[in-house]
């Protein structure tokens, strides 16, 4: 329901409140291991640009990237500033009815125009849950990346030479 104001309508806060738990779930989400796995050793053993994507370009490449940074030792601070860039480059506010619509259908409960917002905005408390969840179970990204990922220390030597020239 497009601009839906109804009670049974998810609000921005139930919106904020899932995603956080999404973010909970990403760094163990299957598909989501399977392309990191697969984007790192390419980053680690191929010369040339490389691309990644999603519908908002904050969830799964957000947290790609974040972890890409922490890896080679951009500081915390500016992984964070990074990420929170998406909301200045991605036209947040003026992001089309059909992604609207993506976005309800992928949640398949009526929502508010303020819960697709808060759906589709990088948050820094979004973030902040992936790696509060990767340093309670494995203590580190480090660690993390290296028993999900397969990025062992050898790999992380190999990512930073390529992409810290």
């Amino acid at each position: 329901i497009a601009g839906a104001q109804t009670a049974d309508a998810m609000t921005a806060l139930q919106a904020h409140s899932r995603m956080t738990e999404l973010y909970r779930q990403m760094p163990y989400r299957a598909d989501l291991v399977m392309v990191l796995t697969q984007y790192f050793a390419a980053l680690a053993e191929r010369d040339g640009a490389s691309l990644i994507h999603c519908l908002a370009g904050k969830d799964r490449t957000g947290l790609g990237v974040a972890l890409l940074h922490a890896l080679i030792g951009v500081h915390a601070s500016d992984i964070m500033a990074d990420y929170l860039l998406t909301n200045s480059h991605a036209n947040v506010p003026g992001r089309s009815e059909a992604r609207a619509q993506l976005v309800r259908a992928n949640m398949g409960v009526p929502m508010t125009e303020d819960a697709v917002q808060t759906i589709m905005t990088a948050d820094a408390a979004f973030l902040d849950a992936a790696f509060d969840t990767i340093r309670a179970d494995h203590g580190d990204v480090e660690t993390y990346a290296a028993a999900v990922l397969g990025v062992n220390p050898a790999r992380r030597a190999a990512l930073a030479q390529r992409l810290l020239r």
